[in-house]
């Protein structure tokens, strides 16, 4: 191995932790992780590769291609990005994860975003927040901010414990939906 990593397997009654050895450290890596960070999710178990830098957690981000620090929100950005991938069979290439949104001088940055295969125009924006977040007024005035700039067909806020989903309807406004036509169609 190249890299100190922790190859991680989360499921929902139990972790499966492997350690991979450094070429040039001799014994397994430990990483502590808090609680907070290990919150158990309504998502998907996702694979997660872990590790340890500067006594910072760090996941590989898929879609990044690169390490980013792992925080409660990241936590739950990873689960969907994986969810995505793994579960609804969206293309890593399809999916954008800290999306620049420019307005004049400001920018914003959308959690995900995710383009469509057919027209490449945004149809799903994806904000997620910390387990330990409320999903309020505030965010959801902040995805409909990015929708605005963004003119996705789709919403999703995200704790990771609470979903709520938003689809355009025929007239151009958004509509809470129980699920996403996407989730819908895997699920037939």
């Amino acid at each position: 191995m190249d890299t100190v990593a922790i190859a991680w397997r989360y499921a929902s009654a139990y972790t499966e932790v492997a350690f991979l050895r450094d070429k040039f450290i001799k014994k397994p890596i430990v990483l502590r992780l808090t609680n907070s960070t290990l919150q158990v999710l309504n998502l998907p178990p996702a694979s997660l590769e872990l590790r340890s830098v500067s006594r910072q957690t760090l996941v590989f981000d898929i879609c990044r291609k690169r390490w980013v620090r792992l925080t409660p929100e990241e936590w739950v950005r990873q689960h969907w990005v994986h969810y995505l991938t793994n579960n609804l069979g969206i293309s890593k290439s399809l999916i954008k994860v800290e999306q620049s949104i420019s307005e004049g001088v400001k920018a914003f940055r959308a959690d995900i975003v995710v383009y469509a295969a057919a027209t490449l125009t945004p149809y799903l924006i994806v904000e997620c927040k910390a387990a330990h977040a409320a999903i309020d007024e505030a965010v959801l005035q902040q995805v409909l901010h990015y929708q605005h700039h963004v003119a996705a067909q789709a919403l999703a806020i995200s704790n990771g414990l609470q979903h709520i989903f938003f689809e355009k309807t025929a007239a151009g406004t958004m509509q809470p939906v129980q699920l996403l036509s996407i989730m819908r169609d895997k699920m037939t």
